[in-house]
């Protein structure tokens, strides 16, 4: 009875010596968390049928770019790559990753300078004076821009019927419906050409000539930079990278940096600060980091209450973007006492 009153005593002044001694424990926090290269860039079609890209800074959780191209109902476009891209070709910052093709401007473009080059012609029977045969060609051209509108006339006609009986779909209808206007327009230009060839050109006629081609060369070239603005140009240096959705046309991540977006439980997150080391452990080994920054507010996930931190990985370590990681970070040093304080609080919170 002695002997266990002893060793009793023995081992309750052993507990108080270890509890009070000046013996620091390491503290860590750790995590789950997920590899995601530091830039991300994606060309995606939106659901209202747009082309938009998006670049993404992962360390910094923000949208750093967004650029986004529509087109008008009706207009058939086509996305042309600048090259075949294979997943892990590189592409620099600036270089044309592919461009938006329209068939409504590129029809425009064609029936504006066809406008243009009949309005010079106007304008040179204008200063010359016209003759004969240029008469009775634009009689000719005047017939066969008769018979086009007439033709288009008949088929609109019946476009309509079948668009107000829902046969056809109003996008159908509505391309009738502009082919059979700009027939139209080319009628009553030529028209009025041969009226004007036929009575002889004053001077305010001239200048209205010259005044009408300096308008169609301005919407050609207004035109022609509306085309040179449906490019999408990379912001970022980096490589084709991995397709993330059905709706992802194309990715561009920059894997010379890393980061880790890892998941801490709320009530440890004030031990948190930025610029703490961080250990992150991978299938490639022990990769070092330092936390860049934390989200300010809270979520739910598979009923814990977490907050995301962002974890920037030190330049040199090679990781698996997508991949699951262990984070560990370390909070600092505890004494014995106030480390079994801090286990006994806890304790005693999760069970009440």
């Amino acid at each position: 009875m002695k002997n266990i009153l002893l060793i009793s005593f023995l081992l309750i002044v052993l507990f108080l010596v270890v509890l009070f001694s000046p013996i620091e424990i390491e503290m860590k926090i750790s995590s789950t968390g997920k590899i995601l290269p530091v830039r991300e860039v994606d060309i995606i079609r939106s659901q209202d049928d747009r082309i938009v890209m998006i670049s993404r800074d992962n360390l910094s959780g923000v949208v750093t770019f967004y650029q986004t191209l529509s087109f008008g109902r009706g207009d058939a476009i086509k996305l042309a790559f600048r090259r075949p891209f294979k997943v892990g070709d590189k592409i620099m910052a600036g270089d044309t990753i592919a461009k938006i093709i329209s068939a409504d401007i590129e029809y425009q473009l064609v029936r504006l300078k066809g406008l243009v080059q009949t309005e010079m012609a106007t304008l040179n029977v204008l200063k010359t004076g016209a003759k004969e045969e240029v008469i009775k060609e634009m009689e000719n051209r005047l017939a066969y821009a008769k018979q086009q509108l007439d033709a288009q006339q008949r088929i609109f006609e019946r476009m309509k019927i079948l668009y107000e009986k829902n046969l056809i779909s109003q996008q159908e209808y509505e391309v009738v419906e502009s082919t059979l206007e700009l027939y139209r327009i080319n009628f009553n230009v030529v028209k009025s050409q041969l009226e004007a060839f036929k009575t002889g050109a004053k001077k305010e006629e001239i200048e209205a000539s010259e005044v009408k081609i300096k308008a169609l060369e301005d919407e050609i070239n207004a035109l022609l930079n509306k085309l040179n603005s449906f490019c999408f140009l990379s912001p970022i240096n980096g490589i084709v990278f991995k397709f993330s959705s059905s709706d992802t046309i194309i990715s561009i991540a920059d894997e010379s940096e890393y980061a880790v977006i890892s998941l801490f439980e709320s009530k440890r997150i004030f031990d948190l600060k930025e610029g703490q080391d961080v250990e992150v452990i991978s299938t490639f080994g022990i990769s070092k980091g330092k936390i860049y920054g934390m989200d300010n507010c809270a979520y739910f996930v598979n009923g814990r209450e977490v907050v995301p931190v962002r974890i920037k990985i030190d330049k040199g370590f090679k990781l698996l973007p997508n991949s699951f990681v262990k984070c560990n970070v370390y909070v600092g040093k505890l004494k014995i006492k106030d480390y079994v304080y801090r286990i006994l609080t806890e304790f005693l919170r999760i069970r009440l």
